[in-house]
């Protein structure tokens, strides 16, 4: 799926047209998919999805899917326009906080610092907070 989305003619055109980094999807040549769970109290620090020393994650696709109705709350991602410090965030101006809703698909940068929050979710697996996270970007050569 990922394959025909990248190559999609109808996409790219689209894609062609966003601002940076959405608008290089056309280059990319290589992608890689984790999918996730979150549980009760389950969070992700504030990081980059970037990898020190490897420059092929370009955009970041992160699709939520959970069961209907949602049994659980939280587990929201932040994005934020700060740097990271240690464990520190400096320069801060903005925060933008997305709802994990079923079958949303959410794309930005690599490089943007961003946070999971804490997931509240006391009643089983199957009713817990799922992503399937997407990285896109040029393979290094």
């Amino acid at each position: 799926m990922i394959d025909h989305l990248i190559y999609d003619e109808q996409w790219l055109s689209f894609t062609d047209a966003a601002p940076y980094p959405i608008c290089d999807m056309r280059y990319c040549d290589y992608w890689s998919t984790q999918v996730s769970y979150y549980g009760n109290d389950d969070h992700y620090r504030w990081h980059y999805d970037t990898i020190p020393g490897d420059t092929s994650r370009i955009i970041t696709m992160i699709y939520y899917f959970h069961s209907l109705p949602k049994k659980f709350s939280g587990g929201q991602l932040c994005l934020t326009d700060g740097l990271l410090w240690g464990e520190n965030i400096v320069g801060q101006s903005a925060t933008t906080e997305i709802e994990p809703q079923n079958n949303r698909l959410v794309i930005f940068d690599s490089k943007y610092l961003h946070t999971v929050l804490p997931v509240s979710n006391n009643v089983s697996f199957h009713t817990g907070r799922f992503s399937a996270n997407i990285w896109i970007g040029r393979s290094s050569e």
